[in-house]
């Protein structure tokens, strides 16, 4: 899923290693045991900014990707949120939204009314 919406963003002008950037992690493990992945991640997310001339960047967070990029934000000042974030969004495939219907329908206020 992730392929197609890369693949949709670079006719519009992103590009791969550049504006279009991933950021794998070893979903076994838990945020504070990612403390290496999360600086990484931070740095990634400035240097992406630094960049493409200090445009805020747009999380796309795909499964427990959201958690863990919440995890990040959580921790991070609000001037910092302000200057190198400019939204986060959340995907789930479609197999997932039957098994975390109910538990996305009573969390998903929560996301929506998280400020950056």
């Amino acid at each position: 899923m992730l392929c197609t919406v890369q693949e949709s963003l670079i006719p519009i002008g992103y590009e791969r290693d550049s504006s279009v950037l991933g950021a794998p992690y070893d979903f076994r493990k838990a945020p504070n045991e990612l403390q290496d992945w999360m600086g990484d991640f931070q740095k990634l997310i400035e240097t992406t900014h630094d960049s493409n001339n200090n445009t805020p960047v747009v999380l796309l967070c795909h499964s427990m990707g959201a958690p863990m990029s919440l995890y990040l934000l959580q921790r991070m000042t609000q001037s910092w949120k302000d200057k190198y974030v400019k939204v986060c969004t959340i995907t789930l495939e479609r197999s997932s939204n039957v098994a975390l219907s109910r538990v996305t329908y009573l969390k998903f206020p929560y996301f929506c009314e998280y400020r950056l």
